[in-house]
């Protein structure tokens, strides 16, 4: 009992240090700019902006209804680098957690709730990255500019279209 539960700890950490790694990395960009910007003054709008733009319903952003859709796009191969992704589960000794994550409707109903909760964190980043890239651009920071719409892209779009692909599958089991 005492092996397992340190093998799931390490687990976790593991799943942790994931999310830690994509964040440090796609947010350094921003982070560099924003403190060496010429101009701050566009930021707290940029910020409110981008918190608004977690209102807007999914029905506009969702890609596609069909989860082959998303497959074709590469998500399979996304879904291994995230948090709780494959590489996670493929290191975890307790395979049997990963195949029961979702073993009953009220089970879906509440990943559902996580999977739009995920969406819109990255909506809202997705909003906020390309206001600071178009920044970038603007001010000719095109180094900068680049690495902030690649790190957009890392970042926001492909989890997104992760998440619109666990919702799509969801909402069938539902």
């Amino acid at each position: 009992m005492v092996c397992t539960l340190v093998i799931l700890k390490g687990t976790l950490i593991f799943n942790q240090l994931i999310n830690f790694f994509w964040t440090a990395l796609c947010f350094g960009g921003i982070i560099v700019y924003w403190f060496d910007s010429p101009s701050v003054k566009p930021l707290l709008p940029f910020i409110i902006i981008s918190l608004m733009s977690a209102v807007v319903p999914s029905k506009y952003y969702q890609l596609s209804r069909r989860s082959k859709y998303y497959e074709r796009l590469g998500v399979k191969k996304i879904r291994f680098f995230v948090q709780d992704g494959n590489w996670r589960w493929s290191v975890s000794k307790d395979k049997q957690a990963a195949i029961k994550l979702i073993g009953s409707r009220s089970q879906a109903a509440k990943y559902l709730k996580t999977v739009k909760m995920y969406e819109r964190y990255h909506l809202i980043c997705l909003v906020f990255f390309s206001l600071s890239g178009y920044h970038a651009f603007a001010h000719n920071r095109i180094g900068l500019a680049i690495i902030i719409t690649l790190s957009n892209v890392v970042y926001n779009v492909c989890p997104m279209l992760l998440q619109q692909y666990n919702r799509v599958r969801i909402e069938a089991i539902l």
